[in-house]
């Protein structure tokens, strides 16, 4: 293990010459009807920020079963099974996945206050988010995938990220256990596509993972300037078990196929959410009366 870390802490070092991509918030497209699909996954934009090839390091992390990819916000673990993943395939390649989304949040968190994360995956969003937090805020992080928490858990270690507050568990709407599909038929993992189902379901492929409340997981007294959900369809019982937070904090909620802008009308009647856009795959809502 001490060897294996010298050979990350050598890799690292190429980190130390590599700078941030220069980013701005992006200008959101006009909002859809809430009838509307979801738009197909956009790739990374041509301008998105390239190092140099083989990104994708296949050195220091191979007796681990595991590989290290970089690009310009930090270092990350992977598993080669990963790979057919869409996000796991643009940050192998040493691009970034959803630029402009993080653009956003960034923006968004430079004014200050906590942002929440869920929906981790092999952490591809956490070096940037970290990196775009005021001083003394917090990421709060959670992915229920035991694997993808696994790699979400070092890529943190590899970037040193001490903003981080990473959760092995699923957002929803009650405190317990639920049952995640992590695999497809075929065996395949299922990654960032992973997604709760009903207990009756075919046991076959899932891994029973702790559920928490947004409510019960942050503290009270902490500012949360951005709710970002990425939950594969779980987004509503996410929702649910954050509405005192969002009422308390009003954060900018930054939401992956959601279909259903009259639940925030319930949870939150008084800030009036509005959607504002749309950034890539996700709905950006606000408040009424601010801006974005």
């Amino acid at each position: 293990m001490i060897r294996l870390r010298m050979r990350i802490r050598r890799w690292l070092g190429a980190l130390a010459a590599r700078r941030t991509p220069a980013e701005s918030a992006p200008a959101l497209s006009a909002p859809v009807a809430s009838t509307q699909a979801a738009p197909t996954q956009a790739a990374p934009t041509p301008s998105a920020a390239r190092p140099p090839k083989r990104a994708f390091a296949r050195g220091p992390f191979e007796a681990e079963g595991l590989r290290l990819a970089l690009n310009p916000y930090g270092a990350y673990a992977l598993r080669e099974a990963l790979l057919s993943r869409p996000a796991a395939r643009v940050v192998a390649d040493g691009r970034v996945w959803e630029p402009q989304t993080l653009a956003l949040i960034r923006a968004r968190a430079a004014q200050g206050g906590d942002v929440v994360h869920a929906g981790t995956f092999f952490g591809d969003f956490l070096p940037a988010l970290c990196g775009g937090l005021r001083e003394g805020a917090r990421l709060w992080a959670f992915e229920p995938n035991p694997d993808s928490f696994a790699l979400a858990r070092l890529t943190a270690r590899l970037n040193g990220l001490s903003a981080l507050e990473l959760r092995h568990a699923g957002l929803s709407d009650r405190h317990g256990a639920g049952r995640l599909r992590v695999a497809g038929p075929d065996g395949e993992a299922l990654g960032g596509m992973s997604h709760l189902v009903e207990a009756a379901e075919d046991a076959v492929g899932t891994a029973e993972v702790p559920l928490l409340r947004l409510d019960e997981a942050v503290p009270a007294d902490r500012r949360v300037a951005v709710v970002q959900l990425d939950v594969e369809g779980h987004e509503a019982a996410a929702l649910r078990g954050g509405a005192a937070l969002i009422r308390r904090w009003r954060p900018m909620l930054v939401l992956e196929r959601f279909e259903t802008p009259e639940l925030l009308e319930e949870i939150a009647p008084r800030a009036r959410y509005r959607q504002v856009g749309e950034v890539e795959a996700n709905a950006v809502f606000a408040p009424l009366g601010e801006e974005v």
